[in-house]
């Protein structure tokens, strides 16, 4: 039996409990701040805060459309993809349009960027949203990729992050989303580019320079010269920044680039051939109205101005301290205006770079940074670097900016591993920055509300700052996480207000018979409805509701019209309008409207129009138009002096002959006969010149003129965009006369044999033919198509067999490791 254990008596008596600081334990802050858990970290803030600047528009209460002087997001991106999305419905892959001015080549700039395929796929009706929603997946996307590109430059995981969330906050990103959204697409191939060439510098993965050198070739080429421009600089600054890279190395990762890039020029060939041809025959780069001499000719050492300077210092802190959309006040317009901004962590640290480093990194610093003061101090520079076609900052502004933040990220990677920050050059930068902003820039400050941002900048630089010393005495995990903190709000902020305190279509807007969706499209209904020939439609206005005159309406309204707007517009367009009088094309920006065929109530006939919605703008009845109906407040007239499409003629006119009549005169000579160079007479011998001048005439007069013209003319049997087959009887050699801008795409066959055309009128169409009966059939084919298409796909392949024989050089060496 077991026994019994004494039963204790226990002391009930109280006692003070002592409590040592041992018996506590103390609060530790988790550090979520590593390697592992950035990716998540960085995709998770860029997720949450752009939801936060979009998300009107994601939610579907606003548009992105912006009416104010970001309007080319209604008046051209909105427009033409509006128009490619009722191409591909009507003719599949977009090759010529109708509705592009008198019609061109719209593939070009339209179909070699994907995230443009997204929006396409989304359907007409969607458009407006999805443009909104195709900018959201850019803002994160690039952010993503600068991201990854900073993790190959070993940088600690918080300067990761924090770089990666304010690239895909920046002020490029921001501004250009709100204007010119093609734009945001090369911010995102940019960052996708540097983090392809850094990983060859290094020495490892090749295969994603030749992607990132074909979508740059495919959107833009001539970016491809641009960050050509920043990658050589790049390349030579990344060597001597490397203390221990051997030479031979060095060179072989250079071939390695150099070879990715032309593979990637390859791949890229069916779209790059297309955008080359288009910019080629536009007037900014063949049709005398290029900048180049303009801007070659300043002085070279000619500083900015002071409007210019004080918005260059303006724009580092941030998109809005000049003012906000068209409330701005600093150099050009707010689109225009330099965009340095990212974030102001990397302001306040980036001068630490230049007391950290040493020796030659110093040396390499220093030449860099005079670099970036030329281009910025002297317009000559900045010009060169576009090379002299336009006085742009642009991309230029996201170069200059990264290159600032890289130093700070830089400066924040040795400060967490244990360098100190100089202090005293802490607060001389923080000083200096609170004096610039306190600087008013402009002469009518007192009208421009941004006393609140610049209010904002000063508290956030503050704040950075104090952080910052107390971290050279205590590098607590949470001052890290305010640093990240403070940069996430300031960021969210600035480009929130960029993007959403603008004057934006909202969505009960949309929904109105106003802009766009007016009572045109009932018009154009009832006219197709009653007409099915091919025919010209002008109008008197225009529907568009920003603060700029829309001209592209036929790409949003659906009719074949005469008006236009766009960067590249076909050089010979231009041509014919300029040597109708209607534009200088010396003056480039002329050259990107083009509306003024409108203003020509006789002219309008010679180009096919035959149909005109008017609000009384111009009185069409006095030029003999007559009046069919009226829909809500537009009315109907028809042309009576309509030419077709095709018509003939027996007769010329020389150049300095038709140079010598007025405006009146020409419009009416051009019922009577074309127009050629003075040297030309032999080529078109058959046929009589016509030297007399154009009498002012009466109405009937005029009918009898365009009567004649339509005696021997093309009747159609089909028509599309691409495709034209008609016949036509001639009584006596004439010159067929086409209603579209002469391009070499365009191949003619009379009888199954094919013709050459002819450029006459300084710009449009036209084919001689002898006497006699003719089937005519008009085909488009684009130039270099099909030289393009070869060079993608034997790029394809050659990229496709390097990288598996790669792959299994991989395994291969592996294998023998094990």
């Amino acid at each position: 039996m077991a026994k019994k254990k004494p039963i204790q008596k226990v002391n009930t008596a109280a006692k003070e409990t002592v409590v040592t600081p041992q018996t506590v334990a103390p609060i530790r802050i988790p550090d979520f701040l590593s390697y592992k858990n950035s990716f998540y970290i960085v995709l998770a803030l860029l997720a949450l805060a752009n939801f936060w600047v979009f998300k009107d528009f994601l939610l579907g209460k606003k548009e992105f459309l912006f009416k104010d002087i970001g309007s080319d997001t209604l008046n051209q991106i909105y427009a033409f993809a509006k128009m490619i999305i009722d191409t591909i419905e009507k003719d599949g892959i977009p090759k010529w349009s109708f509705q592009q001015g008198l019609g061109q080549y719209v593939a070009p700039f339209n179909l070699g960027n994907p995230f443009h395929w997204l929006i396409y796929l989304m359907g007409a009706k969607n458009l407006p949203y999805s443009i909104g929603l195709i900018e959201f997946v850019k803002f994160v996307l690039s952010g993503l990729f600068f991201y990854a590109y900073l993790r190959q430059l070993s940088l600690s995981a918080l300067a990761c992050i924090i770089g990666g969330l304010v690239y895909g906050l920046s002020g490029f990103l921001s501004i250009s989303s709100g204007w010119f959204n093609f734009f945001t697409g090369w911010a995102v191939e940019f960052s996708f580019w540097l983090l392809a060439l850094e990983l060859i510098l290094r020495g490892k993965q090749w295969y994603y320079m030749p992607i990132a050198v074909a979508l740059v070739a495919m959107d833009q080429p001539f970016n491809l010269f641009l960050i050509g421009e920043f990658s050589l600089i790049y390349i030579v600054a990344w060597y001597f920044f490397q203390e221990n890279q051997p030479l031979k190395s060095y060179l072989t990762n250079l071939a390695k680039i150099v070879g990715s890039g032309i593979l990637g020029l390859c791949m890229g060939g069916l779209m790059l051939g297309a955008n080359l041809y288009t910019m080629l025959n536009s007037p900014r780069v063949s049709g005398g109205s290029s900048y180049v001499s303009t801007l070659t000719g300043r002085p070279v050492f000619e500083p900015v101005d002071g409007l210019q300077a004080g918005t260059i210092v303006s724009r580092f802190f941030g998109n809005n301290m000049l003012g906000i959309g068209n409330n701005y006040r600093g150099w050009t317009n707010y689109m225009e205006g330099p965009t340095f901004y990212l974030g102001l962590l990397g302001l306040l640290l980036f001068p630490q770079i230049f007391i950290l480093l040493k020796g030659r990194l110093r040396k390499t610093a220093g030449v860099i940074g005079g670099i970036v003061l030329l281009i910025i101090l002297f317009p000559f520079f900045r010009n060169a670097f576009w090379g002299f076609t336009g006085d742009y900052y642009r991309i230029l502004s996201l170069f200059i900016g990264i290159t600032l933040l890289i130093a700070g990220l830089w400066v924040i990677t040795k400060v967490e591993n244990g360098e100190k920050l100089n202090l005293p050059l802490l607060g001389g930068t923080y000083v200096l920055w609170i004096l610039l902003l306190s600087i008013s820039y402009t002469e009518d400050w007192s009208s421009i509300m941004v006393n609140s941002e610049k209010v904002k900048a000063i508290l956030v630089l503050t704040s950075l700052a104090i952080i910052l010393a107390i971290y050279n005495f205590w590098s607590g995990i949470v001052l890290k996480y305010l640093l990240l903190v403070i940069t996430l709000i300031e960021t969210t902020g600035v480009v929130s207000t960029t993007l959403n305190k603008r004057d934006i279509i909202s969505a009960s807007e949309w929904k109105e018979k106003t802009g766009f969706n007016d009572y045109s499209h009932e018009a154009v209904a009832y006219l197709k409805k009653a007409d099915a020939s091919f025919y010209r439609i002008e109008k008197d206005y225009s529907s568009g509701t920003a603060i700029h005159v829309s001209t592209n309406d036929p790409m949003v309204q659906g009719y074949n019209g005469t008006t236009v707007y766009t960067a590249f517009n076909h050089k010979n367009q231009a041509a014919f309008m300029a040597g109708l009088g209607m534009l200088d094309l010396k003056r480039e920006f002329e050259t990107r409207w083009m509306s003024q065929l409108r203003n020509r109530p006789f002219l309008l006939g010679h180009v096919g129009t035959k149909y005109v919605l008017s609000r009384g703008v111009i009185p069409y009845k006095n030029f003999g138009y007559d009046s069919l109906t009226s829909i809500n407040d537009i009315s109907i007239f028809e042309n009576p002096n309509y030419l077709p499409f095709g018509f003939t003629y027996d007769g010329y006119m020389t150049d300095t002959n038709f140079q010598k009549l007025s405006f009146l005169q020409r419009d009416l000579a051009l019922m009577q006969a074309f127009v050629i160079n003075d040297n030309e007479k032999a080529t078109f011998g058959k046929l009589k010149e016509v030297k007399d001048s154009i009498s002012v005439l009466t109405l009937e007069q005029v009918k009898l003129l365009s009567d004649n013209r339509k005696k021997e003319t093309l009747k159609i049997k089909s028509f599309s965009n691409n495709l034209i087959e008609g016949e036509l009887e001639l009584s006596s050699p004439k010159l067929l006369y086409l209603s579209i801008p002469y391009d070499e795409g365009w191949k003619i066959e009379a009888n199954n044999k094919a013709i050459p055309t002819i450029k006459v009128t300084y710009g449009m169409t036209g084919v001689i033919l002898d006497a006699g009966k003719y089937n005519i059939v008009m085909k488009y084919e684009p130039p270099y198509v099909t030289t393009g298409f070869w060079a993608t796909i034997i790029g394809i392949l050659i990229y496709t067999a390097l990288v598996v024989l790669s792959m299994l050089q991989k395994k291969k060496q592996a294998t023998l490791q094990v």
